[in-house]
């Protein structure tokens, strides 16, 4: 890694590094050198790590360590770690200097919040370690400050947490036919889930939620996965009745099918099967809603501009989150992640073969 950095700033040549997950394409370019870290697995675990403002379970994760591996090394330990919703997807790289959002970021906050040392290659291909002590600068850009930017990281060392006792999901669907669920109903629907969010986030509760659009004024909602960490399915079901009463009063019958875990491995495997690899292109928009825009009806144009796109016929996907309850550590995480409600998404695709005629 060192040489490819000293050969690649001699060159002048665009480096990019880690597993290769980018909806951008910033892990590919033309005339780049890549870094393939994906065989980089080396996993320590530590019981006792102490630093100035720590003291507890912690790992040291290799780069090219994916996510799925973490997450089972972890459940092996007796761990659980603050993890990505995709199975493929590297830990190191764009994951944690993105932000890094997960299903029990409402409970432990962002996976950049997590770390408490990083091993990187500088641009001048030195081999330094990072930390709230030490090249403090780096460290605080690394978590969070964008992928692709500071250095290719080496390793991390993550906190770790004990593991649940209990995790409840549940997936559900309602859609648009005309009679009993018409236009209207729908929207108020979706609406009344989004005024109720910030609620079911305080709770540490993660929904990952679709709205396709099917035609003019048609459109289904797919709730898959709702995720309640440490929630028995008796209490998950008590914290959504409410939501489910005002649906019902619309005409929308749901029946959310819960389940119950052991673990969070278990939860997240039954939850996030592996996604195929894209044949598409794409541009992606994506927005952080803060929670006075869901809860305060004053504010609540958010509601009309997704409406909007849906009607457009614009697909959206969302996650019900938070950066989890704080205090949050001093890091180059996007500063709308701290008040954020909902992380909303949307995008335009066209076939690999299509031409663009100027």
């Amino acid at each position: 890694m060192q040489l490819a950095a000293k050969f690649a700033r001699t060159h002048n040549l665009r480096l990019v590094k880690s597993t290769g997950h980018d909806f951008n394409g910033r892990s590919l370019g033309s005339g780049a050198l890549s870094i393939w870290t994906n065989k980089l697995k080396r996993l320590e675990f530590y019981r006792d790590y102490n630093t100035t403002t720590y003291a507890g379970f912690a790992m040291k994760v290799a780069a090219g360590v994916i996510s799925y591996e973490l997450d089972e090394a972890a459940d092996a330990h007796g761990f659980v770690v603050v993890g990505g919703e995709g199975k493929t997807g590297g830990y190191g790289g764009g994951y944690i200097a993105g932000g890094g959002h997960s299903p029990v970021s409402p409970m432990y906050s962002l996976a950049a919040d997590q770390v408490l040392s990083i091993d990187v290659v500088t641009p001048d291909g030195s081999l330094i370690r990072s930390s709230e002590k030490k090249n403090s600068d780096l460290f605080w850009a690394l978590r969070g400050g964008g992928g692709d930017t500071f250095g290719v990281v080496t390793s991390y060392v993550i906190k770790a947490h004990p593991s649940l006792p209990v995790i409840s999901v549940a997936s559900f669907s309602f859609g648009i036919d005309g009679s009993t669920v018409t236009y209207e109903a729908f929207w108020e629907a979706v609406r009344a889930y989004w005024e109720m969010m910030p609620t079911f986030n305080a709770r540490g509760n993660y929904q990952c939620w679709f709205i396709w659009p099917a035609g003019p004024k048609k459109a289904s909602f797919v709730m898959s996965p709702w995720f309640a960490p440490n929630m028995t399915v008796a209490e998950a079901a008590e914290l959504t009745a409410p939501l489910f009463s005002k649906w019902t009063v619309l005409g929308i019958a749901v029946e959310p099918n819960w389940s119950e875990h052991s673990t969070l491995l278990s939860a997240w495997t039954a939850s996030f099967p592996v996604e195929p690899v894209g044949s598409r292109g794409n541009n992606m928009a994506s927005r952080l809603f803060p929670k006075e825009n869901l809860s305060n009806p004053a504010k609540f144009k958010t509601y009309e501009a997704l409406k909007s796109l849906s009607d457009q016929g614009r697909t959206l996907i969302g996650f019900g989150i938070t950066a989890g309850p704080g205090p949050h550590p001093d890091n180059a995480v996007n500063s709308a992640w701290r008040d954020a409600a909902m992380f909303a998404i949307s995008w335009v695709t066209w076939n690999a073969d299509t031409r663009l005629h100027v």
